[in-house]
């Protein structure tokens, strides 16, 4: 019974495939028939063309060999030459067009020969006569010529009707192979089709019947209706697809939970691993995972555990019943070591976690029943919680912090092995690390920043107290010896007076050099009255509006005024402006400058590196900057720049890591959490 209804449809496909076969060679055979018809109708038609070209070349040469015996003008000769040149030409592609034909192979070479002799027997110009000569023709020369143009124009209308008799001829067989070929693949495809009608027959009542009730019975598992079971009555291999269609049905009501599961999981993950791209604060990170992992779970509480360096916990989010918080741990307690930390047992862990049987650091989590404040605390199952799992997350392959999850008292088995957790934990370590990465990366920036302006304060110093302190003193010598000098001779007085010039010249520009290195001004008086001299020195008007208490840190001072400097330098250079607005305010927070011209507008910092270079420093302030320069509306320019504390500096208050990392691994700024 298995090979009854597989044999019967193998052996009529088979057949199918045969007549499918036979039409198929037919319509391809006729196909080659045309192909190769029309190949040669398109090479007489090329044949026709190039004897064209050649006959048009010899009528050419004819008429200017004509016109120059009677008129003797120069110009028929290069008309005569141009349709010389073209012959051979058209002669040898004439020549490779009819190489399949024999018979007019043959004409092309006697046409070939009767044009060549009667170009150099009767088509060769004479050489004009002088000036003033009449002019002679020899009618003998003429008459031969005509003779000789009336036999090649004969034998190119010979050649032109034979390839157009071939032409037809060829026509006709393509018309007779085209009916033969439409009449075979008529009768194959109505054979085909008469065939496919009894086939369809055949799988109606065979194969669609029994089908159509296995498919009734599929909807049903579709619909929701896993439990489903069919009767395995079909023929032949129906009755495999239903007891297959049963089997499915137990194996899917098995999946659909785990999918479901993995899918819950997997959406959670995304929507927590978006909020690390997008660069949250790790605080937002852990509220997000403590309550897709809790939702997850069905679990009763979810909390996220930070390791103290005193051995202390502190919950730095936690979820309970669809709420969210940030708060420290009422009364801190020493947490038990876990293994591979400093003062722990040896070995890789217990046999469920790192350090015992349910966790890093003890039996039931982190420190025992009770840990993190109580029976109800983060770490333990409490007197009204069920099991409970603890997850460490390793940042810089250390126990920076754990994962603890409770289950809810009614519903034990609710803490499935197949929610990993641990994923949420990676995510939860790569927020804190990317925190920390940031934070470092802003230091750096503002440390660079910072030597490049320590630098541009010792030049500025150099310069005045050594270049510039010897060439004001080489001035005064030079003034004094102008003084003690006699008045003869007048140009020894000339060559110091010019001296004295150009040297008084390159003090002046070596003071403007230093102030543009680094304005002593600002160290000395603060960034309000530097900025007063900056727009004093402008080659522009420049408006200020300055609200700045008190003086601010130096490394603030120095990097506003830079960035007023670049920005004034830039509109000058660029924006073709007329007038500069600087406004600055400050308070205990933060400093805002804003920079407004009427400039031309239209500036892109994708075109030069000003802008980029002021955008740089502002970042490395962890400042913002925001450009507004429509075309023809002038260009904004605003900073906000944080004052309290500098880039990169420790939160006050905050704890150092649990554990003090080796040199080759980065310590982790527990503070950046709060912010």
């Amino acid at each position: 019974m298995y090979g009854g209804l597989t044999r019967q449809v193998t052996l009529r496909c088979l057949a199918c495939v045969l007549l499918l076969s036979a039409v198929l060679v037919t319509t391809l055979t006729a196909v080659q028939y045309l192909d190769r018809d029309a190949h040669a109708a398109r090479a007489s038609q090329a044949a026709l063309i190039a004897a064209g070209q050649l006959h048009e070349s010899v009528l050419a040469m004819e008429s200017s060999d004509r016109d120059y015996i009677v008129t003797r003008d120069p110009r028929f000769l290069q008309s005569w030459q141009q349709a010389r040149n073209n012959v051979p030409v058209y002669a040898a592609e004439l020549t490779r067009l009819v190489t399949g034909d024999a018979r007019q192979h043959a004409r092309v070479q006697q046409l070939s020969r009767d044009i060549s002799t009667y170009i150099s027997d009767d088509s060769a110009p004479s050489v004009p006569p002088q000036q003033g000569t009449g002019v002679t023709t020899d009618p003998a020369r003429l008459l031969d010529a005509k003779q000789r143009l009336d036999t090649i124009q004969a034998e190119f209308a010979q050649f032109a009707s034979s390839e157009l008799a071939a032409a037809t001829t060829q026509a006709a067989r393509a018309d007779t192979a085209t009916v033969w070929a439409r009449t075979l693949a008529g009768a194959g495809f109505a054979g085909a089709a008469l065939y496919t009608i009894l086939f369809a027959m055949f799988v109606q009542r065979r194969i669609v019947r029994p089908v159509r009730t296995t498919a009734a019975m599929a909807d049903q598992l579709a619909g929701g209706a896993l439990p489903t079971q069919m009767s395995p009555v079909g023929p032949h291999e129906i009755g495999l697809l239903q007891r297959s269609f049963n089997r499915m049905a137990t194996a899917l009501d098995v999946q659909h939970s785990a999918v479901n599961r993995l899918v819950a999981q997997q959406s959670a993950l995304r929507r927590v691993a978006t909020l690390v791209a997008r660069a949250a604060a790790p605080g937002t990170v852990f509220t997000a995972i403590t309550r897709e992992v809790g939702q997850l779970m069905h679990a009763e509480r979810s909390t996220i555990v930070r390791h103290e360096p005193d051995g202390s916990a502190t919950v730095v989010a936690s979820w309970d019943n669809e709420h969210a918080d940030i708060r420290p741990v009422p009364a801190p307690r020493p947490r038990r070591r876990g293994p591979g930390e400093p003062g722990g047992p040896k070995g890789a862990g217990g046999p469920n976690g790192a350090g015992g049987p349910n966790g890093a650091g003890g039996p039931k989590g982190a420190g025992g029943p009770s840990a993190a404040g109580g029976p109800r605390g983060a770490g333990g199952a409490g007197s009204a919680g069920g099991p409970a799992r603890t997850t460490p997350i390793q940042v810089h392959a250390t126990v920076w912090g754990e994962l603890r999850t409770v289950a809810a008292p009614d519903d034990a088995d609710v803490v499935a092995p197949t929610v990993h957790t641990g994923d949420f934990a990676d995510l939860a370590a790569l927020a804190v690390t990317n925190q920390q990465a940031r934070a470092d990366l802003t230091a750096a920036s503002a440390r660079i920043v910072e030597a490049g302006d320590q630098t541009r304060r010792r030049l500025e110093r150099d310069l005045h107290d050594g270049t510039q302190q010897r060439l004001l003193a080489l001035l005064l010598n030079l003034r004094e010896l102008q003084a003690r000098m006699p008045a003869e001779p007048p140009d020894l007085a000339a060559d110091l007076a010019a001296i004295n010039n150009d040297l008084t010249a390159v003090c002046d520009g070596l003071r403007e050099l230093s102030r543009g290195i680094y304005p002593t001004i600002l160290t000395e008086r603060g960034l309000e009255p530097a900025l007063k001299a900056l727009a004093r020195r402008a080659p522009l008007p420049v408006e200020l509006q300055l609200r700045i208490p008190a003086r601010l840190p130096p490394q603030i001072e120095t990097s506003a005024y830079y960035l007023a400097a670049e920005t004034l330098t830039n509109t000058i250079k660029h924006a073709a402006a007329s007038h500069l607005t600087i406004r600055a305010t400050a308070d205990a927070r933060t400093l805002r400058l804003r920079m407004t011209d009427d400039g031309r507008g239209g500036a892109d910092p994708a075109k030069g590196t000003g802008i980029r270079g002021l955008t740089d420093r502002v970042n490395a302030l962890g400042g913002a900057m925001t450009l507004t320069s429509r075309p023809g509306h002038g260009t904004t320019l605003q900073f906000t720049i944080p004052v309290g504390t500098g880039a990169g500096s420790d939160t006050p208050g905050a704890t150092a890591p649990r554990q003090a990392p080796s040199h080759s691994q980065p310590a982790v700024d527990q503070s950046l959490l709060d912010q």
